[in-house]
């Protein structure tokens, strides 16, 4: 039977999920991600007033403001699956066992506790710059948390992802807070801003006004003592 070559598309930097679909964007900087992933991360950023940066290189692909240019994706059309030497697309891009052994989702479940773990302590000292990177590791935790549902049916492996699941809804109100108090006092500040630009022209102005009202006695003065002198001229001849 005749094989074809296949090509196999780098796995998404955001998710990691090999098997979350074909509809995928690619960066200015030729790195691929599933068009929601890269979407949810811009939309984030924008919200957090961030630059949008390449999650694989850190390449800048929108400029931070809401006024600056949107972020370009290309769009790879034409990507399918099939059948190459009898086997399973599936068996030939994903090599993933049919059966999962208890072992492995062990050590999974022992990873994706140290993540809790780190996005705890990062949550604890989290401030405006580390928003984005908070926000990036909920979205893998919650993705590895599907993940090993669909994968286990062991009693550990459901009673642990159900306590991630509080943990992680507890970690995203606490980050969704801290969002909301940064995005507070970048309105407070531009509010003093705009009240001390207010008070600095309404000083330059008085200023003026009195610098003006200094100017006009000294004038008068000055035309008063010339009316004088001529009279004083007159009077002599």
């Amino acid at each position: 039977m005749a094989s074809s070559r296949i090509i196999i598309l780098p796995v998404c930097a955001i998710c990691q999920d090999d098997q979350a679909g074909a509809d995928i964007l690619a960066t200015i900087c030729g790195h691929l991600f599933h068009s929601a992933c890269i979407r949810q991360w811009n939309n984030r950023q924008l919200l957090c007033r961030f630059p949008t940066n390449c999650p694989s290189c850190n390449v800048t692909l929108r400029e931070p403001g809401w006024q600056s240019s949107p972020a370009r994706f290309i769009k790879l059309h034409g990507l399918s699956e099939r059948v190459v030497d009898g086997q399973n697309p599936s068996q030939l891009i994903n090599p993933v066992p049919e059966e999962v052994s208890s072992p492995g989702i062990s050590e999974r479940l022992d990873s994706l506790e140290e993540k809790m773990k780190e996005l705890e302590q990062r949550t604890a000292n989290c401030g405006k710059l580390r928003i984005e990177h908070v926000y990036l590791m909920l979205d893998n935790i919650e993705l590895e948390m599907d993940r090993l549902g669909s994968l286990s049916d062991s009693v550990r492996a459901r009673s642990q992802a159900q306590e991630f699941q509080r943990k992680y809804q507890v970690l995203k109100t606490e980050n969704d807070q801290l969002l909301q108090q940064s995005l507070e006092k970048d309105r407070r500040i531009e509010e003093l801003q705009s009240t001390v630009s207010r008070f600095v022209g309404e000083k330059d102005s008085h200023e003026g006004a009195e610098k003006a009202s200094q100017v006009q006695p000294q004038e008068s003065i000055d035309m008063s003592e010339g009316l004088e002198c001529a009279t004083s001229a007159e009077r002599l001849e």
